[in-house]
């Protein structure tokens, strides 16, 4: 077999095989096979090598003799992936700064930015923000806004990073830069800001349980009515989740609505709904509940 399905079969072959002895059978294969060239052959053992977390080392010596054997943009990515991968920023930071300078690839302005946040070199990150935002690559817009959001958020300079956030939410609206945007609102005390911004969520397509829950919170201090209407809501898009119901039971006492109190409570401590062991005392029953209840603070957590 030559070309690219050579590659391809043997990836498939990485996936789907679960012996250890086959897999090793098919890298000996590689080994043993004159015909290949230097670099392909070490590419094809890297794929055997990352499926197997004992061999790191090896991997990584495979992908950087790769590199110095090619000098090509290719085996450069799969180096950066698999330092993003093991989180050594300080190696990925260096290998996109050569993917910039050397390859002149101006994508790889986006494996610095990432490196540099990680390392906490915020003014650095920034700098080759602005600079890649100036050069306005198509694919890039969104992912720089997103990154610029993030690095004044670090800065402490609410107000450009929600114009940064801004940007993202325009051009896509997902639960995630919804939470991160309405968080950051709060943080430079706009909170009514950071209500509506929730609230578009729903003509925006995108309403979902964490947001139904922070628009429901939001509400708390001045209308039970709404607040209520979101924790249903929210009830409702979980499934009802027992974890969701126990958060509810809270808002119920809150807003009036203890009457369904007793109903949630029931849910939560059915089998079908929870899964829980059969109490047999008021401890058991009480150390459960003490456990939904964790699991319940862990529902609304601050989205940055």
């Amino acid at each position: 077999m030559k070309g690219p399905a050579y590659e391809y079969w043997y990836e498939y072959i990485v996936k789907v095989e679960d012996k250890k002895e086959n897999l090793q059978k098919y890298e000996q294969e590689i080994d043993e096979n004159t015909a290949l060239e230097e670099v392909r052959k070490k590419r094809l053992k890297c794929l055997f090598l990352q499926s197997d977390p004992n061999r790191e080392q090896e991997l990584e010596e495979n992908l950087v003799s790769n590199y110095q054997l090619t000098k090509s943009r290719m085996d450069l990515l799969n180096l950066i992936t698999f330092y993003k991968a093991k989180r050594n920023w300080g190696k990925m930071s260096e290998c996109a700064d050569k993917l910039v300078d050397v390859h002149k690839d101006s994508y790889g302005m986006l494996y610095q930015i990432q490196a540099l946040l990680e390392l906490q070199e915020n003014q650095k990150a920034l700098e080759i923000a602005d600079e890649l935002e100036d050069k306005k690559i198509w694919g890039t817009e969104l992912e720089v806004s997103w990154d610029k959001m993030y690095i004044y958020q670090q800065m402490g300079e609410y107000d450009k990073a929600i114009a940064a956030g801004e940007r993202v939410l325009a051009g896509k609206a997902t639960e995630d830069i919804i939470l991160k945007l309405s968080n950051l609102c709060a943080l430079n005390g706009e909170e009514g800001k950071a209500l509506q911004i929730l609230l578009s969520s729903e003509l925006r397509g995108v309403l979902t349980v964490p947001i139904c829950q922070w628009i429901s919170v939001y509400y708390l201090n001045n209308d039970n009515i709404q607040a209520w209407k979101y924790a249903e809501k929210a009830i409702e898009l979980s499934n009802r989740q027992p974890g969701i119901l126990l958060w509810a039971i809270d808002i119920a006492n809150r807003t009036g609505n203890s009457d369904f109190t007793g109903q949630y409570l029931q849910e939560v401590m059915s089998g079908e709904k929870a899964n829980l062991v059969q109490a047999k005392s008021v401890e058991e029953v009480l150390e459960l509940l003490m456990e939904r209840k964790k699991e319940a603070e862990e529902h609304v957590q601050s989205p940055v």
